[in-house]
Order: structure tokens, then C-alpha cells, then sequence
């Protein structure tokens, strides 16, 4: 007689605030998917909207959810680290209560890891969609400049572009998982700390969507920028025999330079201030010269500043694919 085969187990870590808009949508394309050794651990960041009502009324009973209510505000660092310590399963994907699952994409990436024992963190294309239209506003990782195989990719591209993308080995955890000193921003730090531990690997298909909206926090990226730059810091400080400093001048130069592009539309007097921080932060490109000029041309000249704005609002992805 055969013996049948356990699959692994999947953890899905899915943080949430304030998202009554996008829960529902959220967790049925999960509960939805065709891989069934899975545990949803829904932690609830101490919501004041009716994102809790909607949890507790609809889903409290689900065989595979684990939900956790914080009695206060804790932080997507915290907040994090409170489902990682209840997750049980062999492998871990990051999810958001407002990003949803394209069919298939835990069985595709469990199958993928498991034909790729060396790999430690698999990511795939997302579907950057805005929220209020439903348009697509682009899909990630859609040329080989994008690609990231490895800790160096992952430090100096500034990131695996949507996290909903992404899932890891338990072995793989770093020590501490989610670092505190980082109250928002600490899944920069968290992914170079995986990938140190073995292979990074892209798959092809677009596995799911990522909603931009006004609530969500890729929207108050310069609030962050500093604590951004911080985390690579940290990276230094906790792993001084890798020597990073190099590379990270090259990681901060880049990602102040795709802050600039974000506010070319929002803040041209910020735009301007930031592209001259990010020209001489380490070396003078050519890169960062076109986008101090197109800075200033938008500060000083008048009427170009709304023909950059439509640029940057229609094109703001190759915008900062070419010029960071």
C-alpha cells in the first residue's frame, strides 16, 4: 500500500489595519487557493474602523485561520513579529489584509521551492493595481534589470517590489525575524537577512495583485526615507564581516534617487532638494545628473513642471526603471 505524501506546511503571515474595504477580497482568494496544508494567521494591528466586526462575524470559525487582535497599535514591525511567533509551517508567505492571491500561487511556489531546495526566498510579478479604478498600473519584475538573485541584488535594488510576492523557508528566519528598531520599515532588512542564508529565485508567472491606495504605506515613502536608510545601517552594524559600506552607498544613492522620481508629482521643491542629495551621495552618474536636471527643470522653469507631472503619472515605472 502507498503511502501518501504530506505536503509541506504553509504559514501565511497576513497583517492588517484598517482595511474593511479589502479583507473579505483578501482572504477569500487565499481560503480560495487549491493547496490546503496551510494556516492563515490574521493579525489585526488594533483597527479602528469595522475591519475586527468583519473578522470575528465571518471568519473566526474557518478551520485554517488563526486570528490575533492587538488590544493596541503596534506597528507592522511588531505586528509582524506576532504572527511569526504563532506560525508553525515548513514555509512562510508575506502577505497584507489588502493584497489578493492570483489561483494557484501557493501550490506554484511551494512545487518551486521544493525543486529548488537551495533556494530560501522565492518572489514572483505582481500586478500593481489602483485601488479606486481597478486599472493595472503595471506589472513588476518585467525585464532582466529587475531580476534579483541574490543578497547584493536585493541591497542595492532597494527591495523585492511587492512583498505579497514573496515566500521563505522557516530555517531561513533570521534571529530576532522582524528587526524592532525599525517600527514600519524592516522588511528591506528582513530580506537581505534571509538571502544571506542561501539562493534568491524569481518565478515567471504574475501569482498576485498589489492595490495601491491612499492608506497604504508606499504612499508615505519620504515620511519613511530616513528610517529606510536606517535599516541598511543596521545591516552594517549587525553584520560587520560582510563588509557592506560600498554597497550600501550604492543602495542609499539609488533609493534616495526613486524618491525623487515619487516626488517629481507631489513635492517639486522636495524632488529638487532630494535629486541634489542623491547626486553627490557617493559618485556623480550620468543617471543622477539627467534626474538633477529634470529636477530643476520642474522646480524653475514654468509650465515644464506639468508636462514632467504627465510623464511621471503615466510612466512613473520606466521613469524610475532608466533614471535610479
Amino acid at each position: 500500500m502507498a503511502h501518501k505524501v504530506s505536503l509541506p506546511k504553509v504559514s501565511i503571515m497576513v497583517t492588517v489595519y484598517n482595511a474593511e474595504d479589502y479583507i473579505e477580497e483578501c482572504l477569500d482568494s487565499i481560503i480560495n487557493q487549491d493547496y490546503k496544508n496551510i494556516e492563515i494567521i490574521v493579525s489585526d494591528d488594533c483597527s479602528s474602523d469595522n475591519t475586527q466586526k468583519i473578522l470575528k462575524k465571518k471568519y473566526r470559525h474557518h478551520k485554517n485561520i488563526i486570528l490575533l487582535f492587538n488590544k493596541k497599535n503596534l506597528g507592522p514591525t511588531l505586528n509582524s513579529n506576532q504572527i511569526l511567533e504563532a506560525a508553525s509551517g515548513d514555509f512562510i508567505a508575506l502577505f497584507a489584509g489588502d493584497d489578493i492571491m492570483k489561483p494557484l500561487k501557493v501550490k506554484t511556489q511551494v512545487n518551486f521551492m521544493l525543486e529548488n531546495p537551495d533556494v530560501v526566498l522565492s518572489y514572483h510579478p505582481v500586478e500593481v493595481f489602483d485601488s479606486t479604478t481597478g486599472r493595472v498600473l503595471y506589472v513588476s519584475n518585467q525585464s532582466k534589470r529587475e531580476e534579483l538573485s541574490s543578497f547584493e541584488d536585493i541591497l542595492v535594488k532597494g527591495g523585492i517590489p511587492g512583498g505579497c510576492s514573496i515566500m521563505i523557508r522557516r530555517d531561513a528566519l533570521p534571529i530576532g525575524w522582524y528587526d524592532d528598531r525599525l517600527k514600519t520599515v524592516s522588511d528591506w532588512l528582513f530580506q537581505l537577512e534571509v538571502a544571506m542564508k542561501g539562493r534568491v529565485a524569481q518565478l515567471t508567472k504574475t501569482l498576485a495583485m498589489y492595490r495601491k491606495h491612499e492608506k497604504g504605506e508606499s504612499q508615505k515613502s519620504y515620511d519613511l526615507l530616513n528610517e529606510s536608510l536606517y535599516a541598511l545601517d543596521l545591516l552594517i552594524e549587525k553584520h560587520p564581516e560582510k563588509n557592506l559600506n560600498k554597497l550600501v552607498k550604492i543602495a542609499k544613492q539609488r533609493y534616495i534617487s526613486g524618491e525623487v522620481v515619487r516626488q517629481l508629482e507631489k513635492n517639486k521643491i522636495l524632488a529638487f532638494d532630494l535629486s541634489k542629495k542623491a547626486l553627490f551621495y557617493r559618485f556623480v552618474s550620468l543617471k543622477n545628473l539627467a534626474l538633477f536636471f529634470i529636477a530643476f527643470l520642474n522646480k524653475y522653469i514654468p509650465g515644464v513642471n506639468y508636462g514632467i507631472n504627465f510623464l511621471v503619472v503615466n510612466y512613473k515605472y520606466k521613469f524610475k526603471r532608466y533614471l535610479t
